[in-house]
């Protein structure tokens, strides 16, 4: 059970403690505060894929004109195609039926298509899956009798605090969409790990720390113990 319950910790990235010889390790991964824009940014693209769709299938049939401003041009092949579009949706609203043409909602039928294959991706967990793939953060602790290390993946360098400096562990919000666990010592505030959500995993991550700090002092206690 002990193994199953590892395995599922480490695909999920939750906070972990172990012990190797005298050091105790905390080991996470996670989805950062980023992750929040990449999922405006495909709401974004939702939008502006269902705007595109019915200025192709509304806009008027005009040919470009080499004399005008190009930006201006299409800017009004835009709102033309915008209008129009509601213009169709309001006749057939008008008319109180459904026996229509299909091609006066064609346009609208592609685009209500885009907008609900968007919002699927986004509900589903794929997004979550995306996320957590292409924009997390693996954070790899160590503390001893005399240190604690900390390290952001693993090709950067770890960042050592002394033992006896450290005052608390923090959580701070980080803008709307996460937040950040922070160490405070005698130096200042160090960062350990910035995470996308809710308090849930900050809070979890604090306490795990917490936990392999306390048992790092249970050792020092107990080899005082043994020494005296």
């Amino acid at each position: 059970m002990k193994v199953k319950q590892t395995i599922i910790d480490r695909l999920s990235g939750q906070p972990r403690v172990s012990r190797a010889g005298d050091t105790v390790c905390l080991n996470a991964a996670h989805r950062l505060p980023s992750s929040g824009q990449t999922h405006l940014a495909f709401r974004l693209v939702g939008l502006i894929g269902a705007v595109a769709i019915l200025v192709a299938h509304y806009r008027p049939d005009t040919p470009a004109s080499a004399t005008n401003n190009f930006f201006l041009e299409q800017a009004d092949t835009v709102i033309a195609g915008l209008a129009h579009a509601f213009e169709r949706l309001a006749a057939v609203a008008h008319q109180q039926t459904l026996n229509v043409p299909l091609e006066s909602l064609q346009g609208w039928l592609f685009a209500l298509i885009w907008l609900g294959g968007i919002w699927m991706f986004c509900n589903s967990g794929l997004l979550d899956l995306y996320t957590y793939l292409t924009n997390r953060e693996q954070v790899r602790i160590e503390i001893d009798d005399q240190h604690l290390s900390v390290r952001h993946g693993a090709f950067r360098f770890a960042k050592k605090i002394a033992r006896n400096r450290i005052q608390d562990v923090l959580i701070l919000a980080n803008h709307s969409c996460g937040y950040d666990v922070m160490l405070q010592h005698a130096e200042g505030l160090t960062r350990l790990a910035s995470i996308y959500g809710n308090l849930s995993r900050p809070t979890l991550f604090k306490l795990r720390l917490q936990q392999a700090l306390s048992e790092v002092k249970s050792t020092e206690s107990a080899s005082i113990g043994l020494a005296a």
